[in-house]
């Protein structure tokens, strides 16, 4: 029974154990691995394709076919493919004679980057990032391994700096990269030349017509022109405005495009000039001063040298030192532009400094350097422009000669009304036409002269005496107001004697600071402007005495441009001249004109020198004073009485001034050396023997020139110098 039980049992065990073993092989030969692979999101994945990856990485080869088993579907099987709908994960179940496994496919977003693999320097392009699926687009982020090859702007925009290699990497938020090489390539770039014919012959050197970086620094060629300055080249000229700090003489390695380059050439001067006088005695030394006109810094190096040594030498500063009684001539050049040059003359003259008082102020009136300008002379038949050569002294060598033409007692334009000189009034004709003389402008006030006259018509062909200086005539334009000084009962300053006039807020004249009670005139209308008023004004009301309407204010811009008349009475207060409010012109003016002033008109005809005509003017004037103990105060503009623009080609050339300096010239010399003859001797064809400048040149020249002075027998002589600048020199 035992031997039963034990067989029994030993059989039991070993079918258990084969049982086990068969389950164990059964279930082995049921499971396959689990494999993850990776794909990029794309239409579809064809199936064998999946199998030959998975193979790959399980070692299994006898994959037969495959299934979806995942609920989680993004994909699905058709025709042996995998058709992908969108990224994520796609789980298929494997079989294989009985065996079963599993592969998770993990479809990840596909990043197409586009990109030029060469670029030019100085060139751009961009790069195209794109996402697939297009639901899967993220931020990204572009780099280049060298910036200083090729750099990376804008997000995605890649400019080519220099010639060289770079790898241009592509990186998306999630981690998704692509690289690729850029090649930049050296850039050719076009040179153009804006010349003008005027200089293409100076080019020293080839004008390149393209350059690359590898050439740079590329020197370009230069304009070499004898007594032109050139600046340097504009790059891409806009007009012909330029900044001088910006000109180039060569392309740097900063330079790249295609440009265009532009000669900035300029005409150069170096103007010599006396610091005071143009004279010195042996062994005594005098400075001459150079200035500079269009001419670079880098040129400004100046060398002076003395043409006659023996009669004067100069140092490298411009300082002469006299030797021996003549004329030396130094001259000035730049030592790099030997073109650009000036002669000066230097006289040299014993005894210079111990000379007569008047050949001392002969040397104070000497005009070192003329005035010589284009002037526009204001004319009703039409503007003219012609050039004005003053003198060389503010004297005019020769006599004044009066041609007495009186108009005829009884004529309109006479009445032979008597009055006290308080004035001369400077007037110009306005009549530009060829014919209109001092002659013609004479016989036009001998014949009524449409009810105008003055005194004198001072011309080139002559100074015409028409009205007796002691009566009124009808120039000034005041309507024959009275001269008169009105006391503004404020103390007078002694050191100053015609004080500025101004006008208050409120209207009235201000003296030295001083609110007076004079209301300054105003235009104002002749009845009050209020509805239903209509009262008549008067002068010196400020408001409408019926209604109380205010009146206009005059204000200071409404005071003419040569002022107020201002003096001190004989009780030490100031006064104010009459004054009134020219409708006509708009301008508070001063009375007196007409009755009370000598009117002088000046021709400015064509073809006539017009500067002559104020110098003969200036002597007239100067005579007249002294007979009517007058004042250089007492000699106005036209202007002044009525605020028309009279004498308008002198104030327009603003010669005004120097043609008051002129009539105290000749004051002087009248008042104080008539006793003397004086001699005045051109050394030069440009000047005449009245000290007058009759020509131009292109450079400025030095003229020579003596005066003499003879007194009871005994004569002295002093030859000075003068510079008459150059058409082409520029103006200051």
């Amino acid at each position: 029974m035992n031997k039963v039980i034990r067989k029994y049992s030993c059989f039991v065990f070993v079918l258990f154990a084969l049982v086990i073993l068969i389950s164990l092989s059964a279930c082995k030969k049921k499971t396959l691995p689990d494999v993850d692979i990776k794909y990029t999101y794309q239409e579809y994945i064809e199936l064998d394709k999946i199998i030959e990856d998975y193979n790959s990485k399980s070692g299994i080869s006898a994959i037969t076919n495959f299934e979806i088993t995942s609920e989680s579907i993004i994909g699905e099987v058709k025709d042996n493919k995998l058709y992908l709908k969108d990224i994520g994960e796609v789980i298929l179940g494997v079989k294989s004679d009985k065996k079963e496994g599993k592969i998770k496919l993990i479809i990840e977003p596909e990043m197409i980057v586009k990109g030029s693999t060469s670029i030019k320097e100085g060139g751009a392009n961009s790069v195209s990032v794109k996402f697939n699926p297009e639901s899967s687009s993220e931020e990204f982020t572009i780099t280049s391994s060298d910036e200083s090859i090729a750099s990376v702007y804008s997000t995605n925009k890649i400019k080519g700096v220099k010639p060289g290699k770079v790898t241009i990497t592509v990186k998306s938020a999630s981690g998704l990269t692509y690289s690729y090489e850029l090649t930049v390539g050296e850039a050719t770039y076009k040179i153009s030349f804006n010349i003008s014919d005027e200089y293409k012959d100076y080019i020293i050197g080839d004008l390149p017509s393209e350059y690359s970086s590898s050439v740079l620094p590329l020197e370009l060629p230069k304009v070499e022109r004898a007594g032109y300055a050139f600046y340097g080249w504009q790059i891409n000229p806009i007009g012909d405005f330029y900044v001088e700090e910006d000109l180039v003489f060569a392309l740097t390695e900063n330079m790249t495009g295609n440009i265009t380059l532009k000669p900035i050439v300029k005409k150069s001067f170096l103007e010599l000039r006396y610091e005071s006088i143009s004279v010195v005695e042996p062994d005594d030394t005098m400075q001459l001063v150079h200035e500079f006109y269009d001419v670079p810094d880098r040129l400004k190096n100046v060398v002076w040298e003395s043409l006659n040594p023996e009669i004067a030498t100069v140092d490298q500063n411009g300082l002469v030192t006299g030797v021996s009684d003549g004329l030396a001539e130094i001259s000035a050049y730049l030592k790099d532009m030997p073109d650009v040059n000036m002669k000066i003359l230097v006289s040299v003259q014993t005894g210079v400094n111990q000379m007569s008082e008047l050949m001392e102020f002969i040397k104070s009136i000497a005009i070192n350097e003329t005035v010589t300008k284009p002037i526009v002379v204001s004319a009703y038949q039409g503007d003219y422009k012609t050039y004005m050569y003053s003198g060389v002294t503010y004297y005019l060598f020769e006599k004044l000669n009066i041609i007495e033409q009186m108009t005829p007692e009884g004529m309109s334009n006479r009445p032979g009304v008597i009055y006290e000189k308080k004035y001369i009034t400077v007037h110009d004709t306005a009549s530009g036409a060829a014919s209109a003389t001092g002659k013609a402008h004479a016989n036009y006030v001998n014949g009524g002269g449409e009810g105008t006259s003055w005194h004198y018509t001072v011309a080139n062909d002559g100074i015409y005496h028409q009205i007796p200086d002691n009566e009124n005539a009808y120039h000034a334009g005041d309507g024959g107001r009275d001269y008169l000084e009105i006391d503004t009962g404020i103390k007078a300053d002694p050191n100053n004697p015609r004080p500025v006039v101004t006008i208050s807020e409120d209207g009235y004249y201000e003296i030295a600071g001083q609110k007076t009670k004079l209301l300054a005139p105003v235009a104002r209308p002749k009845k009050c402007t209020k509805v239903g008023c209509n009262k008549e004004t008067k002068d010196g009301e400020t408001a409408c005495s019926n209604c109380g309407t205010p009146y206009p204010i005059a204000t200071n811009a409404q005071i003419n441009s040569h002022g107020i008349r201002t003096g001190i009475l004989d009780n030490g207060n100031y006064y104010i001249g009459n004054t009134y409010y020219n409708n006509s012109y708009g301008y508070i003016s001063n009375a007196g004109g007409n009755d009370n002033g000598i009117g002088i008109e000046m021709c400015v005809n064509q073809g006539s020198d017009i500067f002559y005509t104020w110098q003969r003017n200036a002597k007239l004037v100067a005579k007249l004073m002294l007979e009517n103990n007058l004042t250089i105060h007492d000699v106005k503009p036209h202007h002044f009485f009525s605020g028309k623009d009279c004498p308008a080609t002198m104030l327009h050339a603003e010669m005004w001034d120097m043609f008051i300096e002129m009539v105290e010239v000749e004051y002087t010399m009248l008042t104080k050396y008539s006793d003397y003859e004086i001699t005045f001797e051109s050394h030069s064809d440009f000047l005449d023997d009245n000290g007058k400048v009759i020509k131009q040149a292109s450079i400025s020249r030095t003229v020579s020139y003596t005066i003499t002075i003879k007194k009871d027998g005994v004569s002295e002589s002093i030859t000075l110098c003068s510079v008459i600048p150059g058409t082409q020199v520029p103006k200051k």
